[in-house]
């Protein structure tokens, strides 16, 4: 909240102590920022399904998890839809509690009621990729049709950004229109 971050994902590490703990986690950060007065950023998950866990079920509808939000940044409207990558759902203990949906098929059934909000600019916030262990892939996230995203943001040793909109600044610089 203090860094202003308009969403986030949970990714593979919130997992590591079981559901137990995570909802602990969400339970806490919940009274803690009402007992400050300030806001937790929108959670964004898409693609796990937990009703199956009534305490993790039950912190989630408490710090309103959901699988996207729209804000408005600039005159523009953004999508931001979050999905976790299968190695967290694999990795995580208790994980047979859980429903993991593949990240692919959770945006794809959610973009008809995201188009209907029209907005400018759609971003994936992906806690997931290639997972390799001992040398063998154990779990990738991609996203098909291989379409140019409107942008496209990794982290990580290398920042990396691509997309529709460095293409149109670049191409405006070029002087290409």
């Amino acid at each position: 909240s203090l860094m202003r971050y308009d969403a986030i994902t949970l990714g593979n590490h919130d997992f590591d102590f079981g559901t137990d703990a995570l909802a602990l986690m969400l339970e806490s950060a919940a009274k803690k920022t009402s007992q400050l007065g300030i806001e937790l950023p929108v959670i964004l998950l898409a693609n796990l399904d937990v009703k199956s866990d009534k305490r993790l079920s039950k912190a989630f509808e408490t710090v309103k998890v959901r699988p996207w939000t729209l804000v408005q940044k600039g005159g523009l409207k953004i999508a931001i839809i979050g999905v976790i990558g299968e190695s967290a759902y694999h990795d995580a203990p208790d994980a047979a509690k859980l429903n993991f949906i593949d990240p692919a098929k959770a945006i794809k059934r959610l973009l008809p009621e995201i188009r209907s909000a029209n907005p400018d600019y759609l971003i994936v916030l992906s806690h997931g990729g290639t997972i390799s262990k001992n040398g063998a892939q154990i779990a990738t996230f991609k996203i098909t049709p291989n379409t140019l995203l409107d942008e496209v943001r990794s982290g990580g040793r290398v920042p990396l950004t691509i997309g529709r909109g460095l293409t149109a600044k670049a191409r405006v610089a070029l002087g290409l229109g």
